[in-house]
């Protein structure tokens, strides 16, 4: 049985239908605004990749939709359930179909790789052992690693390999998004090709929906369905990779071919 076999695919009926949908979204803190009558449609099945300057508030979107942060006005619809009105009981259900891929990884140290992995298979379902270690393993692999690291500690792993178990916790929950926040930063060119491998293996084996922030622009147009960019508070430029590059709209032009920095 193939590693992906175990893990669910949702029903390709539904595919590039939107999962996600931000409607006329403000979100400001203090007198820092990052969204002003912001919408923004994440198509089920497809990869979104979200571009814009450092600062802008790419990330922030990713966190209405987990609930980490709250609109000020307007809609965040998953599935379509309205985020800001879910009680905490929904909101951990809402969390274990979407899951967060942070910059960082953010594995916990003390425990080992496999712990790591099996940490939401513990905390949130009732699965026998040997169940949950099937699972692990069926995620490593699926991410390519070795199952046999399961017993060390992060610690040992390269940057790269960390992310790659970042990947394997993510979908051992079997979910119906992925947030990536930035799954690049701190990489070499060798792990960056094997992240963006990643999620156009994940998409394509599992059918999950995957959410990119990225400064990458060659990832960017590697691996995503549409690109979505962030310009004055909202996101007035969406298209597919070709029509991004091929853009005539000035800031994206510059943007795209990195006559705007990212630290803009």
């Amino acid at each position: 049985m193939s590693a992906s076999s175990i893990l669910h695919r949702p029903s390709a009926a539904a595919q590039g239908e939107p999962i996600i949908r931000l409607e006329h979204v403000d979100k400001a803190f203090g007198d820092h605004v990052v969204y002003r009558d912001m919408s923004l449609t994440v198509p089920r099945g497809q990869t979104t990749t979200i571009i814009g300057p450092s600062g802008g508030g790419k990330s922030v979107c990713m966190k209405m939709i987990i609930g980490l942060l709250l609109p000020d006005r307007g809609r965040v619809l998953v599935a379509g359930h309205n985020v800001p009105d879910l009680d905490e009981v929904a909101l951990r259900t809402l969390r274990r179909r979407v899951a967060y891929v942070f910059q960082g990884g953010a594995l916990f140290d003390s425990m080992t790789v496999g712990d790591n992995v099996a940490y939401g298979l513990r905390e949130h379902t009732d699965l026998p052992q040997d169940e949950v270690l099937a699972r692990v393993r069926a995620c490593l692999e699926l991410v390519g690693l070795d199952p046999a690291i399961a017993g060390e500690l992060p610690a040992s792993l390269s940057g790269g390999m960390k992310k790659r178990v970042a990947l394997a916790r993510s979908i051992a929950m079997e979910p119906d998004v992925i947030l990536y926040d930035e799954p690049t930063t701190g990489l070499d060119p060798k792990n960056i090709a094997v992240i963006g491998d990643m999620i156009l293996k994940l998409q394509a084996e599992l059918g999950v929906t995957s959410l990119v922030v990225t400064h990458d622009m060659p990832m960017a147009f590697r691996v995503s369905d549409r690109i979505a960019m962030l310009s004055d508070h909202r996101f007035p430029y969406v298209g597919t990779p070709y029509e991004m590059a091929t853009s005539n709209v000035g800031l994206v032009r510059d943007f795209v071919h990195g006559r705007i920095s990212e630290a803009s």
